[in-house]
């Protein structure tokens, strides 16, 4: 296995894991999206951030935000 996707591998595994209500870091994620009709599975039911720069785009929270649309 190579290194990049071992560390995605990595990332998505804690990102999941933030999700449950008892994790320490549950408490730094976006509010929940309010649809009632669901078209299509998401990796997710998070709001979106506005990002405006390279940086914050970059963050762990917000990567994986945009990767498990």
């Amino acid at each position: 296995m190579e290194v990049t996707s071992l560390l995605d591998n990595a990332s998505k595994d804690l990102f999941c894991n933030m999700q449950k209500a008892h994790h320490c870091l549950f408490g730094i994620l976006p509010a929940e999206n309010e649809h009632e009709h669901e078209i299509r599975k998401h990796g997710h039911n998070f709001v979106l951030p506005h990002c405006t720069s390279n940086l914050f785009k970059a963050s762990f929270l917000n990567r994986c935000l945009f990767s498990l649309i």
